[in-house]
């Protein structure tokens, strides 16, 4: 007889609405990744319509296929390859993105398709992954200002990768600073969005 995993989705909702409530008292809100719920789409569905849960996360494009009919904004929270810029845009909101030809296609697509696709840009803090350095994120943040079809949506970092090497306390202060630099460059022409900054955990 093989293992099962038995899921309890009032208990889920249970405690989600438990974070939702403390997210909110720190002026936050709450998004719900699926990918922790292996894309079942039931149950993404029950999360999102009891709990009240206005978007949904996932690193996977096939998943976003199976949530087309939930009423939830849903962000691919890595970058997205070249070879799935057209799914991406047809599926999903929000991108998290930090290089150039990326974004360039992400544009070009997004008009194809009659769309406005919203981009946050990664900071890199250290993990050698996703995010853009120093000035390179004012350089693209300027770059996705002159594209019609793409919104730039926020900046964002990953703070539970900060800690390797250098504090956190540091590399944080430093995204902070990032960020509010290229707010204030280019506050004239971006979307009140961007005005946020947007951390990933």
């Amino acid at each position: 007889m093989f293992p099962c995993i038995e899921i309890r989705p009032d208990g889920i909702l249970h405690n989600l609405k438990i974070m939702k409530q403390r997210c909110a008292e720190n002026g936050m809100s709450l998004s719900v990744v699926t990918k922790m719920l292996v894309g079942y789409e039931p149950l993404v569905r029950y999360l999102v319509e009891e709990g009240e849960i206005k978007a949904i996360c996932d690193s996977r494009v096939e998943n976003f296929m199976e949530f087309v009919d939930i009423k939830a904004e849903k962000w691919l929270i890595r970058s997205p390859m070249l070879s799935q810029v057209k799914d991406v845009v047809k599926f999903t909101d929000v991108s998290l993105n930090s290089e150039l030809d990326v974004l360039r296609a992400l544009n070009e697509e997004a008009e194809k398709q009659n769309k406005r696709h919203k981009v946050i840009l990664m900071y890199e803090c250290g993990d050698l992954r996703d995010g853009c350095y120093k000035d390179e994120l004012v350089y693209l943040a300027g770059e996705v200002l002159k594209m019609p079809n793409i919104e730039l949506y926020g900046i964002g970092n990953k703070p539970q990768l900060c800690q390797r090497g250098a504090s956190e306390r540091k590399k944080y202060g430093s995204f902070r600073e990032r960020s509010q630099r290229s707010s204030r460059e280019i506050r004239h022409k971006a979307s009140d969005s961007f005005r946020r900054c947007i951390q990933l955990n």
